[in-house]
């Protein structure tokens, strides 16, 4: 079915294939199966979007972000997915409970950035492969509204959604002219305590800055606190706009790890893409400086 969508993409009436999305609870193994529709796709010579909204088990880059990337080929168990200029927006929370204003506007801000860029893209082959979301596993209450904003931001096409029927029940009802199908849950799939999970966020965020294999060798670099400037979102209290709000500089930030972003203002965070990311590992009160990692490591996001 899938297939057959890429297929009639490709035709020039269409502006891009379909959008395939990802649905159901934790550890019910979305992102093993999101990972083989990208190895089937790419095997067919198709090239994908691929959109990972998991801040708290991002496989595209570090927790805490939602990110999206091109993927070419099927995706290595060791090294992970091969980044190619990877789109990435820093929502600094690993659950979107910690500000769920904040991940609907990313979530729409990634949507159409990605599907943008698909569209941009000359190659109908490209074009025509279309996106594979993968959401995060909270799917009740407050989860289940965020999952429905999801699905409206990418216009999705096909859901998928693995282990939970009720869920799957539920999708029916509420959209008309989505393809919902259900996957049952692999037997394989295994059920990730607290710390397993802070384990594997802990390990990716090492993997970001020394290596898959420690192959890289961080070094530190010291920054004047009047060189830099930090920004948190606010959460808004009834009817109130997101904002950026300052940050000040105190020794709470010692191991933070902050973003650092395009925007050229306060007023283009919300919109502006990640260059990369910085740990910080000691705040000097008494120089004013930061001591924190160079960003020699920007590129490699």
């Amino acid at each position: 079915m899938i297939n057959k969508k890429r297929a009639q993409a490709a035709d020039e009436a269409f502006p891009c294939g379909p959008k395939i999305l990802v649905a159901g609870p934790t550890d019910s193994g979305k992102s093993s199966l999101a990972k083989m529709l990208l190895g089937w796709a790419t095997k067919k010579q198709y090239k994908p979007m691929f959109v990972d909204l998991d801040p708290g088990q991002n496989s595209i880059t570090i927790p805490g972000t939602l990110a999206a990337t091109f993927v070419e080929e099927p995706v290595d168990p060791v090294n992970g997915i091969a980044l190619k200029a990877p789109i990435a927006y820093f929502f600094g929370h690993t659950s979107p409970s910690g500000n769920p204003y904040l991940y609907k506007l990313l979530v729409r801000e990634i949507a159409n950035a990605s599907i943008s860029e698909l569209r941009k893209e000359r190659e109908s082959e490209v074009r025509s492969s279309g996106v594979i979301v993968n959401t995060m596993g909270w799917v009740q209450d407050l989860g289940y509204e965020l999952l429905l904003h999801t699905i409206k931001s990418f216009n999705v096409d096909v859901v998928l959604v693995l282990g939970q029927e009720e869920l799957q029940k539920n999708l029916l009802d509420q959209f008309k002219g989505i393809d919902i199908l259900y996957v049952p849950k692999s037997e394989g799939v295994v059920t990730r305590d607290k710390r397993l999970r802070h384990f594997t966020r802990t390990s990716k965020i090492k993997e970001y800055f020394c290596g898959v294999s420690n192959n890289l060798s961080p070094h530190q670099h010291s920054i004047k606190f009047n060189d830099i400037k930090i920004f948190e979102f606010s959460i808004p209290d009834g009817n109130d706009a997101i904002h950026p709000v300052p940050v000040m500089i105190t020794r709470e930030l010692v191991s933070s790890i902050l973003a650092v972003t395009y925007a050229r203002g306060p007023h283009q965070l919300l919109s502006s893409i990640i260059a990369g990311f910085i740990y910080v590992t000691n705040v000097d009160l008494r120089r004013c400086v930061n001591s924190i990692p160079s960003s020699i490591w920007i590129e490699s996001l």
